[in-house]
């Protein structure tokens, strides 16, 4: 919740458990929302065991614009799945300003269509690499 105060341009948490059970995501999602004007630019939350409950959470805070300058997300080796990843493309919808966007290994398989069906023009750089796609999720 401080993060209102303190209108961070960079988030960084890499290697902390903040997935279930611990709800450290839903925490960081939460003051997300409660920015009084989106100012976070870059986001690195990798290697954090975030899983599909994560990736809902920051889907949903991403969706109410409070991540509208958003320009990186870094969500590698995170355990999202295909729920998690459907979710992120419908909530990216809103971050149009973002250019690179790392998700490799992680187990998207089929929600990686749906993933990038909510990417905008303006990315330029996708790691999905060691992300269990197969003929049907590429």
């Amino acid at each position: 919740k401080n993060m209102q105060f303190a209108k961070p341009t960079l988030l960084q948490m890499p290697n902390r458990v903040l997935g279930p059970p611990s709800g450290n995501v839903q925490a960081i999602a939460e003051g997300l929302q409660s920015l009084p004007e989106p100012t976070v630019e870059e986001i690195g939350l990798w290697k954090c065991f975030l899983g599909d409950v994560g990736a809902v959470s920051l889907a949903n805070a991403f969706s109410t614009g409070c991540c509208a300058r958003l320009h990186t997300l870094l969500l590698d080796e995170n355990r999202i799945a295909a729920a998690g990843a459907t979710a992120l493309g419908a909530g990216l919808v809103a971050c149009s300003l973002l250019r690179e966007l790392g998700l490799a290994r992680n187990p998207l398989g089929a929600g990686f269509i749906a993933l990038v069906a909510g990417l905008g023009p303006s990315l330029a750089s996708l790691d999905a690499s060691d992300a269990s796609l197969n003929d049907r999720g590429a």
